[in-house]
């Protein structure tokens, strides 16, 4: 079996099978998976921290926009007074590089002699040389927020996924309780007439006091049997309809589907779908790689501060205003400067713990994949010993069912007993409930599976682990 009979299985697990067999009102399905994606809330909190990482991004792009900033002052005293005005911009490179451009225009008045009037336009360049160089330590809190982004889109894919699932659980959930009124309702019917032939047949003597106690505890019981089925189907709906983000009041019925069946792959082409697909596999990954980026930073952080600077500026002064206007003096200025701790504790130490967390990033990975390679195992065979246990509870419902039938045309035509009654209805009641059971079983553990290998929803290529990830050991 190829990938993509895998992923046909995931589009028709998500669409609750187009072809489903009509049986009355309610929500199909697929109609409910779309309720639920669409409205559920925990999901939709969810998506609120994705547009709040979002936003995260932007705040760190700030770092490397333009920045404006006016400048101005005034003060007086038995001297005379001064007032200046002016405005900077500066705009930092991914490299490291800051570039910046400053205007600025000063009067300094003087109390026995004329004001003197200063203007300087002022051009800066600084570059570092060594730890603060390059984009991979400017950069980090930008790629820090798109990891940050990146890990919350899986977080919402894969509750997405899990809410696939939730779904289609309460839903087979609702219809097998739906399924079990209706046989309990007849049983309940059943058990009533078999009560009142064995009462009249105790009257003619033809039955014991002990046959009609019999009878009439387990009409009882399948009473009782018919209130905890309504019960549970109550609490059952009043789930779904939180799940669906719908008031917990509100009654909702499902419609009966056929089993979800998809084709078993192999377990290694299985596995191997899983390690491609699998968003929470792919975010160790990433995790790793993170770690690994962080390793490098620390090394980087070992070596001293070294920055080139360059300045030209011109400037004009004089006792009129319009000299500060002329900028007819000019200076320039290059040159390095550094800041050296030569010890470095702090990054020697930090150095030691990125190394740290890139082993427990590294050691991650290989847990996850052990741990994907159990779980398809599981689901594999969880899916493979459901469908077998249906066909095996669907014969063996038959099978009671016929005893039933039998069992109760010989006790009316006088040629059985109703002990043999009873204890075929029991017998038809375990058959009953374990076909239900299984058949739901059938849907439930396919859509586990699809789960389990990543294909239950088509996601995002690049929330997918990389190409050849599945490869790597």
């Amino acid at each position: 079996m190829h990938a993509e009979s895998i992923r046909w299985g995931g589009l028709v697990a998500l669409l609750g099978l187009a072809l489903r067999a009509a049986a009355g009102p309610g929500l199909s399905l697929e109609e409910a998976v779309q309720v639920a994606l669409e409205h559920n809330r925990s999901l939709r909190l969810l998506e609120i921290q994705l547009e709040a990482s979002q936003i995260g991004v932007s705040q760190a792009r700030t770092e490397f926009s333009v920045r404006l900033q006016p400048a101005g002052e005034a003060a007086a005293d038995d001297q005379g007074g001064q007032s200046s005005a002016g405005v900077a911009a500066s705009k930092k490179q991914g490299i490291g590089a800051t570039l910046s451009a400053e205007a600025q225009w000063s009067r300094t008045g003087f109390s026995e002699s004329p004001d003197l009037y200063r203007g300087v336009v002022r051009v800066e360049a600084r570059q570092p040389l060594l730890r603060r160089f390059g984009s991979l330590v400017n950069e980090e809190p930008i790629v820090q927020a798109r990891s940050r982004v990146q890990a919350a889109r899986r977080e919402v894919e894969l509750m997405r996924t899990d809410l696939v699932v939730q779904v289609a659980e309460g839903y087979e959930e609702i219809l097998r309780l739906q399924r079990q009124m209706e046989f309990d309702a007849q049983a309940l019917k059943r058990s009533d007439r078999l009560l009142r032939l064995t009462r009249a047949r105790e009257q003619q003597g033809r039955a014991t006091r002990v046959d009609a106690l019999r009878v009439d505890l387990q009409h009882g019981e399948n009473q009782i049997r018919l209130n905890k089925t309504r019960e549970d189907l109550e609490i059952a709906r009043a789930a779904f309809a939180e799940l669906l983000g719908r008031d917990a009041g509100e009654e909702i019925g499902v419609t009966n589907t056929p089993l979800l069946e998809v084709e078993l792959p192999g377990r290694e082409e299985a596995l191997s779908l899983a390690l491609s697909n699998r968003l929470d596999y792919a975010q160790v990954l990433a995790d790793r790689s993170d770690a690994e980026r962080g390793v490098r930073i620390a090394r980087r952080n070992l070596l001293p501060d070294l920055e080139l600077i360059a300045r030209y500026e011109q400037s004009g002064e004089g006792t009129r205003s319009s000299d500060s206007r002329d900028l007819d003096q000019d200076a320039w200025f290059v040159g390095l400067a550094t800041d050296v701790d030569v010890r470095r504790q702090g990054e020697k130490l930090a150095l030691d713990q990125a190394r740290l967390q890139g082993e427990t990033a590294l050691q991650t990975v290989e847990i996850v994949r052990s741990g994907l390679r159990r779980q398809v195992q599981t689901v594999l065979a969880a899916y493979e010993r459901a469908r077998r246990e249906t066909l095996y509870a669907e014969r063996n419902y038959r099978l009671a069912e016929s005893r039933a039938r039998l069992a109760r045309r010989l006790f009316e035509i006088g040629k059985g007993d109703n002990f043999t009654v009873t204890d075929a209805e029991n017998a038809l009641l375990e058959a009953r409930n374990r076909m239900l059971v299984s058949q739901a079983d059938v849907t439930i553990a396919a859509y586990r599976m699809l789960r389990t290998l990543g294909t239950l929803l088509e996601y995002p290529a690049d929330l997918k682990p990389p190409p050849g990830a599945e490869k790597k050991g």
